[in-house]
C-alpha cells in the first residue's frame, strides 16, 4: 500500500508482517482482561498491566531479541512482550482466585 512491491523495505515488511502478526491473539486477550480489571474497579492493577505491555516488557525486548536472534527481533519483540503480560495477567488471577 504505501510501498512498492521490490524495494527492499516492501521486502522486509512481508517478512516481517507474519512475525509481528502474533501480537494480535495476545494483545486482544490483554486489552480484554485489563478492560475486566478496570470495569472491577481495579484500576491500580489495570495501570500495572497496561505499563508491562507498554514499557516494562517492551523496551528489553526491543534491545534484547535482536542481539540473540538479528532483525527478527525487532517483529517479535512486540508479540513476546504482548504474550509475557498476558502470562503475568493470568498468574495474578490464578493466584487471586485461590486467595478467595
Amino acid at each position: 500500500m504505501f510501498l512498492e512491491a521490490g524495494l527492499p523495505a516492501w521486502q522486509i515488511a512481508v517478512d516481517g508482517f507474519p512475525l509481528f502478526s502474533i501480537s494480535f491473539v495476545f494483545f486482544t486477550l490483554n486489552i480484554v482482561l485489563i478492560g475486566y480489571y478496570q470495569a472491577l474497579e481495579k484500576a491500580r492493577m489495570a495501570t500495572v498491566f497496561m505499563l508491562l505491555r507498554g514499557y516494562v516488557f517492551v523496551v528489553p525486548t526491543f534491545i534484547l531479541l535482536p542481539l540473540f536472534i538479528g532483525s527478527a527481533g525487532l517483529w517479535l519483540a512486540t508479540p513476546l512482550s504482548e504474550m509475557l503480560t498476558l502470562v503475568v495477567i493470568c498468574i495474578f488471577f490464578l493466584v487471586k482466585s485461590k486467595v478467595r
